[in-house]
């Protein structure tokens, strides 16, 4: 992901190329930023992708049954069992693992919110991003970061795909490409510092670390994008 990163960072936002490159590495940023934090969570998922992807019967040529898909393994309409989350009559099915499931939402994002919540508290930082992030509560939090994963995948999709007839220059100037770009990684350093604040997630750092990383990477994005 680094490449892509890389390249979005260093990007002539006022060429008319931006236009047409920047999409293409904000989606691939976008998108596995997305299954590196699916495979931190649910392994399984990722490393049964991982086998068929390197057993011999494997075709580029055909769609493969157990992609990880955006839709259904990132984004998955969970509508909540009639009876409750957590009801002893739910079915096994019910309990959607997407990654942002309304399942791992609670059982994940928002205790992680929470506890970032505490640890800033007595550890505050500058930051503007954390500023934003910390306004809301852990309910509002997590239905603003699945609806902008949601925006965020359209917004470059359709400079990717040829779904659009318009002119693309009509579509991504220079302030909208600015503003995608540095909303998408917010969006992607803020997931990754809270993945470090949850128990259930495989390879955390410290939270000194994960903030202190986290910090650069806002600096970053703010000298490069200014």
């Amino acid at each position: 992901m680094g490449f892509f990163v890389t390249k979005l960072l260093s990007c002539n936002y006022s060429s008319d190329s931006a236009r047409y490159f920047i999409p293409f590495y904000a989606r691939n940023i976008l998108e596995i930023s997305a299954t590196a934090l699916l495979a931190r969570i649910d392994p399984f998922r990722a490393i049964i992708t991982y086998k068929v992807q390197n057993d011999a019967s494997y075709s580029i040529e055909a769609p493969s049954n157990v992609a990880i898909n955006w839709s259904k393994d990132i984004l998955a309409d969970d509508p909540p069992p009639a009876k409750g989350l957590w009801h002893f009559e739910n079915k096994i099915k019910d309990f959607n693992r997407a990654l942002f499931s309304k399942y791992q939402g609670e059982i994940i994002w928002k205790p992680a919110f929470l506890e970032l919540t505490d640890y800033i508290s007595t550890h505050p930082r500058p930051s503007s991003w954390l500023q934003q992030l910390l306004a809301d509560d852990e309910t509002a939090f997590f239905e603003r970061y699945r609806s902008n994963a949601r925006q965020l995948f359209s917004s470059f999709s359709k400079g990717v795909h040829a779904e659009s007839l318009t002119e693309v220059s009509l579509l991504y100037d220079e302030i909208t490409l600015t503003t995608l770009s540095e909303d998408l990684l917010r969006w992607c350093c803020i997931l990754g510092l809270l993945s470090h604040f949850s128990p259930y997630i495989l390879l955390p750092f410290s939270q000194r670390i994960a903030l202190t990383q986290f910090l650069q990477a806002e600096r970053m994005v703010a000298n490069a994008l200014q």
